[in-house]
């Protein structure tokens, strides 16, 4: 790698660095204002021993210094830039607010979920601007609120907590990481309307637009299920898509198509380099072209709505069409590098976020592999090296993404050469004919021809997605990649390329190291999963969810309403059976007697027997609370689940038991007073309401 012309690469990896150790930051207990001191002090050390020392021998020294002032700036830059709401005073109590909606309202099955700018209403409450998560109450009102609205409304704001369950989405620290640690709830009663009064024109302008082509996108759309793609694919507007739909889209492969990132910009970006392309020939020209290509690929962006992945896109294009028109040295890692930068430094969190993770690998593998892949065969054939070329593409940017794309989304879709084959075309297309639609949308009879072709090439699109479903071994799923194995991975793919691309037998011996070390770090996962052996009781809201897991068998107890929401199930335990690598699952319902449920487990009503563990589930159905048994029976733990009554020392009568636990399915208020009766007798009591998942390792 030539780093001479790639200053920007050292610079963001450094960066970057900075950035994920700053989330380590309030367990290290160090000062931000320290850090920006210790920066301060770095970096004009660097400036000094630059110029004291101008050997090139001794640049080395230089170098430390300044790298090290920079990783010290991604720390103070992402440690400041989180808002940290925590340590804001918000009054006990309900309290009046007055807010701005700084995104798009989303409809969620229930409600209508907000972000608001907010600030209290009362000067002798007075707190800093902060933003809150708001769910309201469905009503005609609520529907037709937009960007830039101001609402005042009266709420107790509680923080965002995660349930706690084992390997569940970090949601808290998501929001967090936005700026948002604080939501409510607001019924119609709550909140009214102030007026629309937005603090960025510029983006209320785009946003305002955006509604406004939707709704002519809507209207012209002929065929089914082609409204919410064409919205998603042409404007970003991803949220009226169901579920089933993206899964399609997901399994195919071509999920890239649905996020207004890279890819559509890029299309319009070439759109116009081709139809400015005679503008090269003389100097004034050649920067009117840029200045056109500009304005192009940022008007396009504003038509979007100025969605985050646009603006990482327009802002990718911008520094790589910045960089063609300059005279020094071009270097694509370089460009690629100093547009990620740029992004980092006016928003350090954008390094969490998925797609700004997708579109960058992917970039760099188009970028790395592309090429040396295109090369490996050649066509005469002038269609079949076009198709060579999409399909090179494609591998260059699974090769780069698949790692990260599995580690979230636990699959791979193994046909994905050959849907890309068809739909990147199709797309370009769809892209094409949809910016020609935006365009003529006030033209009544252009719209209503561009607006029917738009919606039968999504159709084509759909269907060519669906296929995929019927085709055998469409994908692999439930595939394990913390990020432990992910970085082993990408490693085994750097050397691997610089093996077998450019001849580098050297790096054999690291290959083979690194491939040790990940069958290594996978029989020792196996291993520990093999060996597992845990009681589990979930934190599912007005649900009694336990599961015994042992090895990969996976036995789950609990009520009628959970075993048949599958999509529930899913949600709170998929992941950790990925994770655990379970393999076979077997559901019950808690009125079960009398069953082994494997050979460790035995189910016998309100018992539970697990290995040499013995727990009773109270429900209130039990005859014990009767004065049926005549003596006590040992158990290990007592799990409290339902509404009705209970009497601790009644239950001390029946059976001994040093531990309770409060299952998700008892109401508060029998919570507390539970907890204080512990508190009393002195039994150890978790509640998993407060304290997240209960788990007990039996290995």
């Amino acid at each position: 790698m030539l780093w001479s012309v790639r200053p920007f690469v050292r610079i963001t990896l450094f960066y970057i660095l900075g950035i994920l150790l700053s989330s380590k930051m309030s367990v290290l207990a160090i000062d931000a204002s320290f850090i920006l001191l210790l920066f301060s002090l770095l970096l004009v050390a660097a400036f000094i021993i630059a110029k004291l020392f101008r050997s090139y021998k001794r640049r080395w020294f230089t170098a430390v210094f300044f790298y090290l002032s920079v990783f010290l700036f991604g720390i103070f830059n992402s440690y400041n830039y989180v808002n940290d709401n925590s340590g804001l005073s918000i009054p006990e109590g309900s309290v009046t607010f007055i807010g701005e909606i700084v995104n798009d309202p989303v409809q969620t099955k229930n409600a209508i979920r907000l972000e608001i700018l907010t600030y209290t209403e009362s000067a002798a409450e007075a707190l800093a601007n902060f933003k809150v998560l708001v769910y309201l109450e469905k009503s005609e009102a609520g529907l037709n609120l937009v960007y830039g609205d101001k609402i005042i409304f009266e709420s107790n704001l509680k923080k965002n907590n995660n349930a706690g369950n084992p390997a569940e989405f970090d949601y808290a620290s998501y929001l967090n990481r936005k700026g948002i640690v604080y939501a409510t709830y607001l019924n119609r009663e709550q909140w009214s309307f102030l007026k629309y009064s937005p603090s960025n024109k510029l983006v209320a302008f785009a946003k305002k637009l955006r509604r406004n082509l939707l709704q002519k996108l809507e209207k012209e759309s002929v065929f089914d299920n082609t409204y919410e793609v064409s919205a998603a694919i042409l404007l970003g507007y991803d949220f009226l898509m169901d579920a089933e739909t993206e899964q399609d889209f997901v399994r195919a492969g071509a999920m890239h198509i649905l996020c207004v990132s890279g890819l559509h910009v890029g299309v319009i970006f070439l759109i116009m380099s081709f139809l400015l392309n005679f503008m090269k020939t003389t100097i004034i020209g050649k920067y009117v072209r840029i200045v056109l290509l500009l304005l192009t690929v940022w008007a396009y962006a504003m038509l979007t709505g100025m969605s985050p992945s646009v603006q990482r896109a327009a802002i990718m294009l911008t520094f790589f069409i910045v960089g063609e028109a300059s005279s020094r040295i071009k270097d694509s890692y370089n460009t690629l590098a100093a547009s990620a930068f740029a992004m980092l430094l006016f928003n350090p969190m954008l390094v969490y976020g998925v797609g700004f993770q997708l579109s960058y690998a992917a970039v760099l593998g188009i970028i790395s592999i592309y090429r040396p892949v295109f090369n490996l065969i050649y066509f005469k054939n002038i269609v079949a090296n076009y198709f060579w070329s999409i399909l090179s593409v494609s591998i260059a940017a699974q090769i780069a993404t698949f790692p990260i794309a599995t580690h979230y989304f636990h699959y791979f879709p193994t046909y994905f050469w050959l849907v890309n084959l068809f739909v990147i075309p199709l797309s370009f297309l769809i892209i094409m004919v949809g910016f020609m639609f935006f365009i003529v949308s006030w033209i009544p009879l252009l719209s209503t021809v561009f607006g029917g072709i738009t919606s039968f090439l999504i159709f084509l699109l759909n269907n060519s997605v669906d296929v995929v479903e019927l085709l055998p071994m469409h994908g692999f799923d439930n595939i394990y990649m913390p990020w432990a194995k992910l970085i082993l991975v990408y490693l085994i793919i750097l050397t691997s390329f610089h093996l077998l691309f450019f001849k580098r037998i050297l790096i054999l011996k690291y290959l083979v190291f690194l491939v040790l070390s990940l069958i290594v770090f996978n029989t020792i996962v196996k291993y520990k999963n093999l060996n597992r052996k845990e009681v589990l009781v979930f934190n599912v809201k007005k649900h009694n969810v336990v599961e015994f897991v042992d090895g990969k068998e996976a036995v789950l107890l609990t009520d009628s309403v959970f075993l048949e929401d599958k999509k529930m199930q899913d949600f709170i335990l998929k992941s950790n059976h990925i994770n655990c690598e379970i393999i076979k699952k077997m559901e019950f319902n808690v009125n079960t007697y009398n069953t082994h449920a494997s050979k460790n487990l035995l189910l016998d009503g309100s018992f539970l027997g697990f290995y040499d563990k013995k727990l009773f589930l109270f429900d209130s159905r039990d005859s014990l609370l009767k004065g049926q048994i005549s003596r006590k029976i040992d158990v290990d733990a007592v799990i409290i689940s339902g509404n009705k009554s209970i009497n601790i020392e009644e239950l001390q009568k029946c059976m001994r038991f040093n531990k309770i636990i409060i299952s998700s399915s008892v109401s508060y208020w029998k919570q507390k007073l539970i907890s204080n009766k512990c508190k009393d007798t002195g039994i150890e009591c978790f509640n998993v309401n407060n304290e997240g998942a209960f788990i007990e390792d039996l290995f």
